[in-house]
């Protein structure tokens, strides 16, 4: 995270998801900025070159993120819970035959930008179902936007 840029503040039960989960991670407190500081951006630039895993192509990535997007919308809001979120996107990879670590990697850089951050499915209550829809939403975009598998 840019020292200075901070554009969002997530609310404290935002925070309280994560915490437990970042406390082991972190060699000191100082140090949370860089492990969920992805929670205090609002508007996410992603680096379409982070979001395509290494054994999937851009078209792949596409297909899975729209894919897992479908799924999170399907769990809704109310049932916004790690466990909850984890199966069903479990199960899509599974249906599809993909490797999960290709998939989870994809939609952890859409909604963080990062390759490394606390546990996906804690990631995603904490920034909550909204902006985790907003994020992948904006990474499918920019990355159908390449002129590789653009249209």
């Amino acid at each position: 995270m840019d020292a200075g840029r901070v554009d969002w503040m997530p609310s404290d039960d935002e925070m309280c998801a994560l915490l437990p989960v970042v406390q082991e991670r972190l060699p000191t407190l100082a140090a949370i900025g860089e492990l969920v500081g992805f929670l205090f951006v609002k508007d996410l630039d992603v680096d379409v070159a982070l979001l395509v895993p290494k054994r999937w192509d851009a078209a792949t990535t596409l297909a899975g993120l729209d894919a897992a997007r479908q799924t999170i919308a399907a769990v809704g809001e109310v049932s916004w819970e790690a466990e909850e979120i984890e199966a069903p996107l479990r199960t899509l990879v599974e249906d599809r035959g993909w490797k999960a670590g290709d998939l989870f990697m994809a939609i952890r850089v859409a909604v963080t930008g990062r390759t490394a951050t606390p546990p996906l499915f804690d990631t995603l209550v904490a920034l909550g179902y909204e902006r985790t829809l907003e994020r992948i939403d904006r990474a499918i975009e920019k990355l159908a936007a390449q002129p590789a598998i653009a249209p």
